[in-house]
This record gives structure tokens, C-alpha cells and sequence, in this order.
């Protein structure tokens, strides 16, 4: 099996993978393993996939900077949220609203704080919370963020949660709170509370304003 990067332009003809995203592709090297070192010719930002024998692509992902890539065990895309709503990820105190499915499939939705880093959507919350219970690894969820200067301005992004952790967490809520409260500790925590990161790889996203 071999790992190729891929950049830009040439598409890939998708019966290799069997599936209907056309990857489009200018350069193309092949890798025998994913190392941070190995990663020269596939500049940050953009595509891989693993192919197997046959040259049948099994695996897809994003490589966003030294050293970390993010290999997805399906092929599908990753969306890039577009640049021009990234402020209201990253710098403005825009709240999301998060929609997930509860185990009925019914939808529930609650305003929540988030980040953007790496090409991922990050939220935080507490173990035992309804939220936190549907916000399982692969389970589908949906965002929607209004520019709180402008709500006619706003981006939806809808994906799938790629990790949910207490690793980080506590430092994560920490820096949510010098966000959007200014506090350099988030000040609400209950005793005993356990807090969860939660990362959200988007397949799609569109904004509007």
C-alpha cells in the first residue's frame, strides 16, 4: 500500500476508488509510510489517499501542516469552510448553533461556543449532558453561525464528529472562555464537571452574506 499527495488540478478518475467524488489532482507522489518528514511534496492545505494493490484508493485525507494529517477510514472529502466566514469561527464571539440526533432520531439543538483549527470545528461540553451523548465519533451533526454583527450574514456547516476527548479539554473550555468572555478561566465550571472536546470534520459547508 502506498500513500499519494495530491494538489490541485488533474482529476482522478473515481472508478479506482468506486465512489462519485472526482479528487482533482496536479502532482502526484506516492509515500511508503504517513511521517511528518515525508511530507515535502504535499504542501499544506491540500488532499491524500492511500492506494492499494490494483491502484484501488482506500483511504482519503487532509494534510494541514507539520506534523499532523488527518486520515479518514472512508473516502469522502473534506470541506473547506470558505475564508470569507472564518471570522465568525475564529475571531468574532459568534455563537453556533449545533444540531445533533438523538437515539429516536429526532434533531436537538443548542447554542454553543466553538473554534476552528486545522480545518476542523471544535465545540466543548461537560460528560452527562444530552449533547454529549450524541456527539458520539462519526455520528452526522449540523452548524449553524450568525455573524452576531450582521444575522443576515452567516455560514452553515454541516459534518461528522471526528473526535470526542478529555484530553484538552479543560484547556480548551480555558481558551473558549478568553474568547468570548474575556476570562482566561472558564469561570462556570460545576465541581467535579469532566469536559469534553469535541472535533467536527466538515463534508459541507455554504454561508450566505
Amino acid at each position: 500500500m502506498s500513500i499519494a499527495a495530491i494538489a490541485g488540478i488533474r482529476e482522478l478518475d473515481p472508478s479506482l476508488y468506486g465512489g462519485p467524488h472526482r479528487l482533482k489532482t496536479v502532482c502526484l507522489r506516492k509515500f511508503s509510510r504517513i511521517t511528518a518528514r515525508q511530507w515535502k511534496g504535499c504542501p499544506q492545505g491540500q488532499p491524500f489517499f492511500i492506494q492499494g494493490d490494483g491502484g484501488k484508493v482506500t483511504s482519503y485525507g487532509m494534510r494541514f501542516g507539520p506534523p499532523r494529517a488527518i486520515l479518514l477510514k472512508e473516502v469522502r472529502a473534506m470541506a473547506i469552510i470558505p475564508e470569507k466566514y472564518l471570522d465568525l469561527l475564529q475571531r468574532k464571539k459568534a455563537f453556533a448553533n449545533l444540531a445533533t440526533l438523538m437515539p429516536d432520531g429526532t434533531p436537538q439543538v443548542t447554542p454553543v461556543w466553538c473554534d476552528y483549527k486545522d480545518g476542523l470545528v471544535r465545540v466543548n461540553t461537560a460528560k452527562g449532558r444530552v449533547k454529549a451523548r450524541n456527539l458520539k465519533k462519526g455520528a452526522p451533526v449540523a452548524l449553524a453561525i450568525a455573524d452576531p454583527d450582521n444575522p443576515y450574514r452567516y455560514v452553515q456547516v454541516r459534518g461528522r464528529v471526528r473526535l470526542v476527548t478529555e484530553d484538552g479539554a479543560a484547556a480548551h473550555i480555558d481558551s473558549l472562555a478568553k474568547k468570548y468572555l474575556g476570562k482566561d478561566k472558564y469561570p462556570n465550571a460545576a465541581p467535579g464537571e469532566v469536559r469534553l472536546l469535541c472535533e467536527i470534520e466538515p463534508t459541507s459547508a455554504s454561508g450566505m452574506g
